[in-house]
């Protein structure tokens, strides 16, 4: 009896198609704050790493060669240019740590893309393969939503604002739904093209993923959802000799569409028996009106972005720099006003990478996506096999979706969506590349020196992203830490997370500002003042970190200093009400009351801290004492002395003044004109003239 070895080859395909795609988007780990993205990207690295070399192996062993012609595509051009600028980028960076890992973020993807794109040439049962795991993947996926709103609707009524618990392993409930809509165009595809069992599998995984993108209420998806399909109807009528000749594909399109239009309308119907099915309404009314809610906080965003990428249009402002520089173009009409939320990104991919890697950038980035629509419609234009021209026709749905997602939020920055996209690339490209040859036969030559060039980037990206998992976890402790206000083993903690390519939180907060806010409290203020001006280096535009180090420059003494990082931060935020009121005592110290009480005035909360009452009670009443130094009437002068003594009437004259926009002195003028006419009747009408006439040109 002769036993057969398993073919290396098939099994490796299996482990990495199976793993990237079945497995990696269920990586995922609470000990972080960003519980999903730092461990799917440091598991990727593993799984390319280990794919790459037993692919080397097993070609050296078998003495068989790569045809690697499929990487002369315009598509590997286009992405290495725009790898190459964003390196470029780094130069210009403020803080090159986070340009640094957002490169090998980049080239974890491109890696992916070169190996799954010369892996899978080689023959179409990988293919089938992948596509079946992707539909697994949704499956699961899908299962885990639905047992997620089980959940929800077990302990409250389902909801716009409850929806957003649903996640399924995603950090957000709008990553999960954009995730599952990047599945559909292979369930599309499994139902066409698969035997009687894959097909209904397949047709469970539309469903349920159809369902989910419309309970989910995803503006962003029901628009690509809506755009994909356009643009296939579009592409069917163009090509439609091309595709109705052949009864299969009609009798699959009709099933297709007509399975969408109930799984739409049954979706709606379920939404109605676990929630108001008023909220379609006020979706719609979203999509319509940007000057509503969230889509007016886009917009803003928008705006700012584009203001950032005029001031650095050639190369950008470094890669992953886009959150440092954000603050400098304001912040006062945006939720990070107060310093309690910080913008990450643009919600537009396309902007962020304009204002990352200047228009070059943008315009090669953009190019990758046009190759591949341009692949996509020659593959159906040249294929004479049903198959690739359907599945063409599906990764165009898959592209168009997730081009519309992209100008809505930022699928750039998730790995799980990113493996999803460069697997339509991959599928696109290897159709194309098999009925449209290259105007010369390539030289099928060895391609070990590539594998071994992408095994050599791998390890060092492997390295700092592993690493970044780690120094993660120890920043989630030191922030539980400081919640409980132990703040010695907050800065053990920061001083195990903090390293030269990890020197922000995921808020870009810096670590460093951590461990200064931490030292600070234990007394320890020249470590802290170490400490806030390396978090200066790190992030010079956060507010806190301009408020600290200005504050502890202004305990050394280092007033004029002080007083620019305070100004700075007041620029980016004006009404930044801890800058606000340190300003006001370094006015009120310098004697300038005037200064000290606009400062203030704009830093009017209506939950007052004990400070802001402190600060505003001493401000006013040096007013009132200045006042009455060029006061010479007496009756006057004991008017505003019954003023002083009296906390609240003070605060009366001073919220009068406020409101009617005027100064205070102004305002005490009047307050005590009209005690002395009208409530004490202390002079006449004519004697109140004739001090209302003195000594309301006060200023």
């Amino acid at each position: 009896m002769k036993i057969k070895l398993p073919d290396i080859e098939i099994n490796s395909a299996f482990v990495f198609i199976v793993v990237s795609v079945l497995l990696l988007p269920f990586v995922y780990s609470s000990a972080i704050p960003d519980p999903s993205l730092s461990p799917r990207l440091a598991s990727l690295y593993l799984i390319i790493l280990v794919f790459a070399c037993i692919l080397l192996f097993y070609r050296k062993k078998n003495q068989k060669k790569i045809d690697g012609s499929i990487l002369k595509r315009n598509i590997f051009t286009y992405y290495l240019i725009w790898i190459v600028i964003s390196v470029l980028s780094i130069f210009f960076a403020i803080n090159k740590s986070e340009a640094i890992f957002e490169c090998f973020k980049m080239l974890a993807f491109f890696i992916y893309f070169v190996l799954l794109s010369l892996y899978l040439t080689t023959t179409k049962k990988h293919l089938n393969l992948l596509v079946k795991a992707i539909i697994l993947f949704l499956i699961l996926i899908s299962l885990r939503g639905f047992y997620e709103i089980l959940m929800v609707t077990s302990l409250t009524s389902f909801d716009h604002q409850s929806s957003y618990f649903i996640r399924a392993f995603s950090s957000n409930r709008n990553l999960f739904s954009q995730i599952v809509f990047l599945g559909l165009p292979f369930s599309f595809y499994g139902i066409y093209r698969f035997p009687r069992a894959w097909k209904i599998v397949s047709t469970f995984a539309l469903v349920f993923g159809i369902i989910l993108i419309v309970i989910l209420l995803t503006r962003s998806v029901w628009i690509a959802f809506l755009f994909s399909a356009l643009i296939v109807s579009l592409v069917l009528f163009i090509y439609r000799k091309q595709f109705f000749a052949n009864r299969k594909f009609f009798r699959v399109l009709a099933f297709s569409g007509l399975l969408g239009l109930v799984i739409i309308i049954s979706g709606i119907f379920i939404y109605s028996r676990i929630g108001n099915v008023d909220v379609f309404k006020e979706q719609m009314y979203w999509v319509q009106n940007y000057k509503f809610g969230s889509s007016l906080e886009r917009v803003d965003l928008w705006e700012k972005t584009l203001e950032m990428s005029s001031d650095f249009p050639v190369i950008g402002v470094g890669q992953g720099n886009w959150r440092i520089v954000f603050p400098l173009y304001g912040q006062d009409d945006l939720r990070s006003a107060t310093g309690e939320t910080f913008f990450q990104r643009p919600h537009n991919d396309f902007l962020w990478v304009f204002s990352e890697n200047g228009i070059i950038g943008l315009l090669f980035y953009f190019l990758i996506f046009l190759a591949t629509f341009h692949y996509a419609i020659k593959t159906i234009r040249a294929a004479n096999n049903p198959d690739s021209k359907f599945l063409a026709l599906a990764m165009i749905f898959g592209l168009a979706g997730y081009f519309v997602i992209a100008l809505f939020s930022f699928p750039k920055e998730r790995v799980e969506h990113q493996v999803f996209l460069h697997i339509i690339f991959t599928v696109t490209l290897i159709s194309y590349h098999n009925y449209v040859p290259l105007p010369k036969k390539s030289k099928r030559s060895g391609k070990n020196l590539k594998l071994v060039l992408l095994i050599l980037v791998a390890i060092p990206g492997l390295y700092i992203t592993a690493n970044r998992v780690v120094s993660e976890s120890h920043i989630k402790k030191a922030l539980q830490f400081r919640m409980g206000q132990k703040w010695q083993l907050v800065v053990n903690e920061i001083d195990k997370g903090l390293n030269n390519m990890t020197t922000l939180d995921a808020y870009s907060t810096p670590l460093a500002w951590y461990r200064g806010e931490a030292l600070f409290v234990l007394n320890k203020k020249e470590e802290a003042f170490r400490s806030f001006k390396v978090a200066y280096k790190a992030n010079p535009n956060h507010l806190h970190v301009l408020n600290n180090l200005a504050t502890t420059y202004e305990m050394k003494g280092k007033r004029k200093l002080a007083k620019s990082l305070y100004l700075k931060t007041l620029k980016i935020s004006p009404h930044f009400k801890e800058s606000l009121l340190n300003l006001c005592a370094i006015y009120y110290n310098e004697n300038k009351i005037d200064s000290a009480y606009k400062m203030m005035c704009l830093a009017e909360d209506t939950n007052k801290s004990e400070r802001h009452k402190t600060f505003l009670n001493t401000i006013l009443k040096r007013q009132l004492y200045d006042l009455r130094k060029v006061v010479d009437d007496s009756i006057v002068r004991k008017s505003l002395n019954r003023i002083r003594y009296d906390e609240e009437w003070l605060l009366k004259v001073h919220l009068k003044a406020v409101q009617e926009e005027n100064k205070f002195s102004y305002a005490l003028v009047k307050e005590v004109l009209y005690l002395i006419e009208v409530v004490d009747s202390t002079a006449t009408a004519e004697e109140a003239g004739l001090l209302r006439r003195k000594y309301l040109e006060i200023e």
